[in-house]
């Protein structure tokens, strides 16, 4: 009975580790879209307009710390693009790490990327 209830127990948590993980990808990607998709600065060049006109979709990105660090390197490395969507995917693993990022200049997310990789 204890084991089955052990066994039980153990498949429920990977569930709905599972489901987080899941709704935090989700998360992530929609709040990406929102941040990428602000019309009012399309003709800009400058990534931190878009990162500033949609703050607060950002700072959920960098509040899930690891889990969203782990799903941005890994879309980094995957990929194979470079445009304005996985620069401020970069930068939001630069914040996450904060002072522990490896990389100190960077400028584009290919370089984030092959740096981060390169000092591990």
């Amino acid at each position: 009975m204890r084991v089955a209830l052990g066994v039980f127990l153990i498949s429920i948590a990977i569930l709905l580790t599972g489901c987080n993980q899941k709704k935090n990808t989700s998360d992530i990607e929609d709040n990406l879209n929102q941040i990428t998709a602000n019309k009012q600065f399309m003709a800009s060049s400058n990534p931190y307009d878009y990162i500033k006109s949609e703050l607060s979709a950002y700072e959920e990105i960098v509040g899930m710390g690891d889990t969203a660090l782990l799903y941005l390197t890994n879309e980094l490395r995957t990929n194979g693009r470079s445009g304005l969507r996985e620069w401020i995917m970069a930068k939001a693993c630069e914040d996450i790490l904060k002072e522990k990022s490896p990389v100190k200049e960077w400028a584009s997310a290919k370089e984030w990327i092959e740096k981060y990789d390169a000092s591990k």
